[in-house]
């Protein structure tokens, strides 16, 4: 991960179980150390369409933190993994990829 972004997206992040129609929010927290600011988009690799990540692009501004929101509500019973892309504006940054199941 891009040493300006401390408090960076998890490789795995596990929902648990959770209950049919039953929507699960989480808050991930990108956080700018520097007097630059930065882009990041969000490329899903999979589509799960009970999943999504808001907002998939953006601005992190400098000194600051962006928090983005994974919502998740089941239409249906199982086990599910979405993987994700995460890329900066940042000078030879390498594409950082991540995964969410449940």
């Amino acid at each position: 991960m891009d040493p300006h972004v401390t408090e960076y997206i998890p490789k795995f992040i596990d929902l648990g179980n959770i209950e049919l129609g039953i929507q699960e929010k989480r808050e991930l927290m990108m956080k700018n150390v520097i007097d630059i600011p930065f882009n990041y988009e969000i490329t899903p690799l999979n589509e799960i369409n009970d999943l999504t990540i808001t907002p998939l692009t953006g601005v992190v501004p400098p000194m600051n933190n962006k928090i983005m929101y994974i919502n998740f509500k089941p239409s249906k019973f199982g086990i599910f993994r979405a993987e994700f892309e995460l890329k900066l504006s940042e000078v030879n940054f390498i594409p950082y990829k991540f995964s969410i199941f449940g």
